[in-house]
């Protein structure tokens, strides 16, 4: 990895190689201490919010492992890694990767949070490079800012891969070298149940284990899921598509001009559920088409400058796309942007900032590995 910028990586890079359960291994080790400070978190949040001691959350995460072992065997490996290398059992490495379905199923819809991430694209023809350009503000728990890595991921018989994520978890929003780059964010809708299926941020992980742009696409419609979410992914080549996922179904939806935005709400499955995001994060209704007015507005002269001038926005503050902490909620319930991230999937290139991108730079990233499969 080649890092540089204007100032250091601002997170801690973590390169993992060889089979499943030595990356994983790997990763636990070198993260220890920040993992089992994540976990602390979560099962303060979960006792506190869901009336769910250590004990319980334990055993609802034992279910979640054959599922991932279905679903793909290689990660539930490298979950086993994790576990061992930073000294924790393999179900709290579970519960922490399928923190989603704990947070957003498990909890009250009024506890939740109110908001989440704003997420944009744009295909070559609306940018000057001939570039595909994705990224996304994360907003999240403050309490959780300082508790993430990004994960440098050389495998086998797959793609390469980097990846933002909490410690301890296989993958969130990132890129890998077959030229599939992926944003995430959070639906909630009627259909969500508790129910150990496959976790979110394992999905995840296998859209980012694709080697085309039709094989990520079939890791979300194979993945039996208990949550809604939605994925945003996008192929080096231009082609774009959005995903928002039910338990039951999937809809899709197609760039507009070469771009693509998404926040919280449902769009395409509007009609289908009922929206349960909406009422407790009514922001998410702005940021979305905030953010489609203001990248419409420079269709082919999009570059990546001009993603971080949306990713800075501060229309309707707090809850806006750079969003910060409002103080009339509890600490617990607050987001704010924990990392904004950018990445050129043509160059391979990631632009990421730790914390609001108003107020902290963004570090260039570059990785050989993705260069190199």
């Amino acid at each position: 990895m080649e890092a540089g910028d204007l100032e250091e990586t601002p997170f801690q890079v973590i390169s993992l190689r060889g089979d499943a359960y030595t990356r994983g291994v790997q990763h636990g080790s070198q993260a220890k201490e920040l993992i089992k400070r994540n976990i602390s978190y979560y099962l303060h949040l979960w006792e506190t919010y869901s009336g769910m001691d250590r004990m319980l959350v334990l055993e609802q995460a034992r279910g979640f492992i054959p599922m991932i072992e279905m679903y793909d065997r290689e990660i539930m490996e490298e979950i086993r890694g994790i576990a061992d290398g930073a000294g924790i059992s393999v179900e709290e490495a579970v519960a922490l990767n399928s923190r989603y379905e704990f947070v957003w199923a498990k909890m009250a819809v009024e506890h939740v949070g109110r908001g989440e991430c704003t997420s944009i694209a744009a295909a070559p023809e609306a940018c000057p490079s001939n570039h595909t350009l994705i990224g996304q503000n994360w907003d999240y728990k403050p309490r959780l800012s300082g508790g993430c890595v990004v994960l440098e991921i050389e495998q086998p018989e797959r793609p390469n891969i980097v990846t933002h994520v909490e410690a301890g978890t296989v993958a969130k929003m990132g890129l890998n070298s077959a030229g599939i780059g992926l944003c995430i964010n959070a639906l909630i809708s009627d259909r969500d149940r508790f129910t150990p299926k496959v976790p979110i941020l394992v999905v995840c992980r296998g859209i980012l284990n694709a080697s085309s742009l039709s094989d990520s696409i079939r890791a979300v419609l194979s993945a039996e899921r208990s949550v809604s979410a939605n994925f945003l992914i996008a192929h080096e080549e231009g082609e774009i598509i959005d995903l928002e996922a039910t338990p039951e179904e999937v809809g899709f939806i197609y760039p507009e001009s070469g771009i693509m935005t998404h926040s919280n709400h449902f769009i395409e499955l509007r009609k289908n559920v009922v929206d349960m995001a909406i009422n407790i994060c009514p922001d998410t209704l702005i940021r979305a088409e905030r953010a489609k007015r203001l990248i419409s507005r420079n269709l082919g002269k999009i570059d990546v400058e001009k993603f971080k001038e949306i990713l800075r926005d501060h229309f309707n503050w707090p809850n806006s796309i750079c969003r910060h902490e409002d103080p009339r909620f509890h600490q617990d319930l607050q987001l704010k942007t924990l990392t904004s991230m950018i990445m050129d999937l043509n160059e391979k290139t990631i632009y990421i900032s730790n914390g609001p991108p108003c107020e902290n730079k963004y570090s260039k990233l570059v990785f050989k590995k993705l260069k190199n499969d």
